[in-house]
């Protein structure tokens, strides 16, 4: 397990953090959150999915499938993925 303070990476923008406030389960959260863009390499379009990282306490495996509201849009959490810290996870986002 991951023993360093997440706190300055989960320490919402508008505080002097890197977090967007998102809401889940009816309480203000913060995530890192990166959003989907298209892009076009030698001819193809690529897509990338929306996604972000939370803490795992947080956001436990019953996530899957429950909005996340980010800006004034809501995401379905797709997929919860641990990272290797035990202290955080990444989760796929589809708008819904």
């Amino acid at each position: 397990m991951y023993s360093e303070d997440l706190a300055v990476f989960f320490t919402l923008k508008e505080n002097g953090g890197l977090a967007e406030p998102g809401v889940y389960d009816g309480a203000t959260v913060a995530v890192l959150f990166d959003a989907a863009y298209l892009e076009q390499v030698d001819g193809m379009v690529g897509n990338t999915e929306p996604a972000a990282t939370g803490m795992a306490s947080i956001f436990l495996v019953s996530a899957v499938g429950k909005t996340l509201a980010i800006d004034g849009v809501t995401y379905r959490i797709r997929t919860r993925e641990p990272q290797d810290d035990g202290a955080t996870v990444l989760m796929r986002l589809e708008k819904t």
